[in-house]
């Protein structure tokens, strides 16, 4: 097994073959030479293992995420959570926690959230004089936050594979998400106060509702998931639907910063 699992996929990612490629060729040696699944019967193991309706939130959610990055939501979200935080100890690290557990409500992964909160925030750090090892380490642990909070992807495939529920589990992952936000928050406020970093603006009430109309369409988003799921609306597979069709209508008729083509352009299908 540990062959299979170890071996052939190193060797096939050294020949270069697709990552789809090899996770296929992997688990058909597994199931075929390990577990002595009938080689007639190998596919229809493999389609049963993912003929799961929760796993289309994954795509769902994955696309819904890319439509919000591509626009000004980001920097919607930055701009309102940095009004928010006024004057406190290293307000652009407490920036880039609160705008990474935002947009983790809305994205729901961490890999995408991090590239996205990254492009926003590493420019300002940087200008800030924060040092670069603590801005990429900062960026980079946030993205802990969103495995947690939800929704989740890695809690839609585990509760799939477990045969969990998924609203159980986004239920059970809000206060350890907000948790781990709080403490990371925290350390880079000490950190902050320990090597005298900037301070932001001081909270003005004026300025903090400007950002937050200016924002109010990106922080919809986690509102409309996780209270319809919450509220009984739809399932997590249909919230993820409605987080599609909410951030197209958003980036395209409302800020204006999409076309309907480029709304249509799926990630990773351009010719």
């Amino acid at each position: 097994m540990g062959f299979a699992l170890g071996v052939v996929p190193v060797v096939l990612l050294l020949l270069g073959f697709p990552i789809y490629i090899v996770l296929l060729t992997a688990v058909s040696v597994a199931l075929v030479f390990f577990m002595h699944v009938p080689f007639a019967a190998l596919h229809q193991n493999l389609f049963g293992a993912i003929d799961a309706f929760a796993l289309l939130a994954v795509p769902f959610f994955i696309y819904a995420g890319e439509l919000m990055s591509r626009g000004s939501v980001a920097q919607r979200i930055v701009d309102f959570v940095q009004a928010g935080v006024g004057r406190v100890p290293g307000s652009l690290g407490v920036t880039t926690v609160g705008t990474s557990a935002i947009f983790g409500a809305i994205s729901g992964a961490s890999a995408a959230t991090v590239a996205t909160v990254g492009k926003a925030m590493l420019p300002p750090m940087r200008r800030a004089g924060y040092p670069e090892t603590f801005s990429a380490g900062l960026i980079t642990a946030v993205g802990a936050i969103d495995i947690i909070i939800p929704p989740s992807i890695p809690m839609i495939v585990y509760g799939t594979a477990a045969q969990e529920s998924v609203p159980r589990l986004y239920a059970a992952g809000v206060l350890p998400g907000l948790l781990i936000a709080a403490m990371i928050a925290v350390y880079v406020v000490w950190y902050a106060k320990r090597h005298n970093f900037e301070r932001g603006h001081a909270f003005s009430l004026n300025h903090f509702g400007k950002a937050f109309v200016r924002g109010i369409w990106a922080l919809g988003a986690p509102f409309i998931i996780l209270g319809g799921i919450y509220g009984g609306v739809f399932s997590p597979t249909e919230a993820a639907a409605v987080a599609c069709v909410y951030a197209a209508l958003v980036t395209w008729l409302v800020f204006r910063e999409l076309s309907w083509r480029d709304v249509l352009d799926l990630p990773g299908c351009s010719p």
